[in-house]
């Protein structure tokens, strides 16, 4: 939990005094269920990053120890809290819903370094997940990183970078806001 809070406060700090920051980076598991065909899955995050409209557009997961020491395990974990999170969400059609794509990722940390990882999937794979007959189609974690925290200059790249996702998060809630009040 220690290190949950650190990286949360690391997180509110950074937008703490931007007000174009109206998204709120929170320490509270969200927990996804999700019906996949004929199977069940389910995924615990450790925090997310929740829109006004109280949409989630990033969840975080975070490892008290290396990365290296785990890897395997850690990417499968990740990538079921995606699949599990594009369930949630309705099983948004890619093609036609690309604000999922570009606002939904995923913000690790393993001990000292910090990740960010973009997923990116098509249409085939919302069929997968749904249990229906497609071609083979995968989920393609994209990440970045690491930036070190105990670095000064990795670390102040980083925040900018959650700044910026941060405020995405924020503007594009207002501008789906904005848009489905002009059309009522």
């Amino acid at each position: 939990m220690i290190v949950n809070s650190s990286l949360i406060m690391l997180l509110a700090a950074i937008v703490a005094f931007c007000l174009h920051a109206t998204a709120e980076w929170k320490l509270v598991q969200q927990f996804f269920k999700a019906d996949l065909g004929r199977a069940r899955i389910a995924a615990r995050t450790d925090g997310y990053l929740e829109t006004n409209d109280e949409k989630t557009t990033a969840i975080i997961e975070v490892k008290p120890y290396a990365r290296v020491l785990d890897i395997d395990q850690i990417q499968m974990q990740e990538s079921t809290q995606i699949a599990a999170a594009i369930a949630s969400r309705g099983f948004p059609d890619p093609e036609t819903h690309r604000e999922h794509l570009s606002s939904f990722i995923l913000v690790s940390q393993s001990r000292h370094e910090v990740f960010i990882t973009v997923p990116r999937y098509g249409i085939n794979y919302i069929k997968y997940l749904k249990g229906e007959s497609a071609p083979l189609s995968l989920l393609k974690m994209e990440q970045y990183g690491p930036w070190d925290i105990f670095n000064s200059r990795s670390l102040a790249n980083l925040c900018g970078i959650l700044l910026a996702l941060t405020i995405s998060a924020s503007r594009k809630q207002k501008t789906t806001s904005s848009s489905e009040s002009g059309n009522s």
